[in-house]
């Protein structure tokens, strides 16, 4: 009795420490920590030992984070709306990774603590892994055939696409939550015994809300789609497992089913990632903490960038030219407004299918000739894990889009949606170079107490930004004068050491700042920065000068006499007296600039991606869905237990539509 009371008690103090950000937030650490209950003394032992290293490895508790700093804001001696409303949304935005963490948590104690079912676990977390971590058409790229749209263009279309996808995106949802149900239930309830079922529904019902909320995101028409989460969860924790009980065989199983289902297992458990060329070749590059990574994509936006500004240094322009990465205002006939350019993106993002000529057309207009430079840029974050040297490489950014607020953390593989015209980029700085750089500026400006200068931003009633131009906000650097002293004195030979240990570390903590903490950014499409909002190339800028008291652009570029020109006949509405921070401009900076990777064009991120073919191809039942290297064949002792959830109400009548390539 006594065991059992400290159970709860401690369960409950558990819960006290997650926090309280919602009563949905409450009722979600409620239900997980309830569930728990059920776990013995060694159970409760494995269960907290893969909760940290999930943690380590980047699946946090960013909803508690992003309230608690919402608090402390409400809280504060001058309250800031704008603040409140974007930790507010960021609380909400990230809870399914608690699920994902949760879940992958849960399945690993069951893993550890029943060696009698320790063959058929495996194989079916194995089974999950790959399943959860393949890539799928995305809801927001696959084409819609011109008769579901009939002749209606513009916002009409965008709307009609936006309903069609998601009421396919709401039936593969359900197709994918049960298959996914049914391999948890092997491992979770090895038994399968219908007496044991039935006596656990409550345990059938937390564990598929759990699945249900861990992949509810990839199937929001605007959301993070193409991120696997759930599968890049799994796979770290069952390489850990591996490691934990020198099970080599694991470890190549797991990397064998990965390569045949064409998934490069490395670029989810290190920090070196895979990119296949378009002749099939695979280029790899190892990224580390705080390096750029760069993204043209399939607008006009990186020619305008390219064309629009224009480095400053003769030696910064030596190398942009080198990497092919500025480009010419002869070519700016093929990107005005009413250009065929112009008028195929606005069909590609109606997901209107190209006939074979606009293809054509589309390919000759994105040749590298024409089109060059970058319009995204977001920083790397490694995380280690010291005990089992596994890696996980996650990118944070900030995306333009009015509707949304905060950052995102993203996986690797899908920072760069899978599309045939775009190229992606990673940036490596010197940290010699940068350490040079650092003392160059000191010497010449001495310390800065503010690092940034911007226009305060206010919400409106509809909770959208406008800027205050009567107000400005000073960004404070974040490294206090006797670091950066200290920092100064360092030798050369210190370079490495003083980037790894001491500036990484600062630009991470302090990019989370930006995501959950009292330094939340907003974003805006406005090329405009203010106290709240950015776009995407000012947050690798800012976190290094507020980390560091660092400019990595010591010779910022500046507009073109093109801009310029378009500027004064009124074509563009930029401020351009505001100091310019373009993708481009962050690559281009020789004197810190160690290592550029450059993808190709016209390549496919993801081998067997077929984005032209329609979702469904085949009709089977949940019973037969094919898994890779044999069939799950779901119980039916299980689905019957089932009949009687709220989420899994008549599953196993559930017809799947599946191709081939997907599952």
């Amino acid at each position: 009795m006594l065991m059992y009371m400290r159970k709860i008690l401690n369960a409950w103090l558990m819960i006290a420490l997650i926090g309280i950000s919602s009563w949905s937030h409450f009722a979600q650490a409620q239900d997980f920590y309830t569930l728990t209950l059920s776990l013995n003394e060694k159970e409760q032992g494995i269960l907290q030992s893969y909760s940290g290293f999930l943690a380590r490895m980047g699946f946090e508790n960013y909803s508690l984070q992003a309230y608690q700093n919402m608090l402390r804001v409400q809280s504060g001696s001058q309250s800031n709306r704008e603040k409140e409303f974007i930790l507010k949304r960021n609380t909400q935005r990230f809870e399914f990774l608690n699920d994902v963490h949760d879940l992958v948590a849960l399945l690993m104690v069951k893993l550890e603590s029943h060696p009698d079912n320790r063959n058929q676990a495996i194989e079916q977390l194995i089974s999950m892994t790959v399943f959860a971590l393949r890539q799928f058409p995305l809801m927001g790229l696959e084409p819609v055939k011109e008769d579901v749209l009939g002749n209606v263009f513009g916002p009409k279309a965008e709307e009609i696409r936006e309903k069609y996808l998601l009421a396919k995106a709401q039936k593969r949802y359900r197709e994918e939550k049960a298959i996914l149900m049914s391999m948890a239930m092997k491992v979770i309830l090895p038994s399968m015994d219908p007496e044991v079922i039935d006596s656990e529904k409550d345990l059938i019902s937390k564990i598929d809300k759990l699945i249900s909320q861990s992949i509810s995101y990839q199937y929001e028409y605007a959301g993070l789609q193409q991120n696997r989460y759930l599968g890049k969860a799994l796979a770290v924790a069952l390489m850990r497992y591996a490691h934990l009980h020198d099970d080599i065989s694991l470890k190549a199983l797991l990397k064998v089913r990965c390569l045949d289902a064409g998934i490069d297992l490395d670029n989810y458990i290190s920090d070196t990632l895979s990119f296949q060329s378009s002749e099939g070749m695979t280029k790899k590059v190892q990224v580390r903490s705080g390096d750029l990574a760069v993204e043209m994509s399939v607008d006009a936006l990186s020619f305008a960038i390219s064309v629009g500004t224009n480095p400053t240094n003769p030696q910064d322009l030596k190398l942009a030219q080198s990497l092919d990465i500025l480009n010419s205002p002869i070519l700016a006939p093929h990107f005005i407004s009413n250009s065929p350019y112009q008028e195929l993106v606005t069909k590609r993002k109606s997901n209107i299918e190209l006939t074979e000529q606009e293809e054509r057309v589309m390919q000759v207009l994105w040749d590298p000739k024409n089109l060059k430079g970058f319009s995204h840029a977001a920083l790397v974050d490694v995380r280690r894990d010291q005990e089992t040297g596994l890696s996980t490489v996650w990118i944070w950014d900030i995306y333009p889009d009015r509707n949304r607020a905060g950052m995102r953390i993203m996986t690797a593989d899908a920072f760069a949606y899978p599309e045939k015209y775009h190229r992606i980029g990673f940036v490596r700085y010197s940290s010699v170079k940068l350490l040079q750089s650092l003392k160059r500026q000191i010497a010449k400006r001495g310390y800065l107490d503010f690092v940034w200068s911007s226009y305060q931003t206010e919400l409106t009633k509809d909770n959208g930004y406008v800027l205050n131009r009567s107000q400005r906000y000073q960004w404070p650097s974040r490294v206090d004068r006797k670091t950066v002293s200290r920092w100064v004195n360092l030798s050369d030979q210190k370079a490495e050491d003083w980037y790894s240990y001491e500036l990484a570390p600062r630009l991470m903590k302090l990019v989370k700042s930006y995501f959950v903490g009292q330094d939340a950014l907003a974003y805006s499409q406005d090329f405009l920065n203010g106290a709240s909002m950015a776009y995407c190339s000012q947050m690798p800028l800012l976190a290094y000068l507020q980390a560091g008291n660092l400019d990595l652009q010591e010779s910022p570029e500046e507009w073109g006499k093109m801009a310029r020109f378009a500027k004064t006949i009124g074509a563009i509405r930029y401020d351009l007296s505001e100091r310019i921070i373009s993708p481009n401009g962050l690559v281009w900076q020789s004197g810190i600039v160690e290592k550029v990777f450059i993808t190709e064009f016209a390549q496919e991120r993801v081998i067997g991606q077929k984005l032209h073919h329609p979702l469904t191809t085949q009709r089977m039942t949940v019973a037969d869905a094919r898994i890779e290297h044999g069939k799950m064949s779901a119980d039916q002792n299980l689905f019957q237990a089932l009949l009687g959830s709220s989420y899994l109400k008549d599953i196993d009548q559930v017809d799947i539509d599946i191709d081939d390539d997907e599952f």
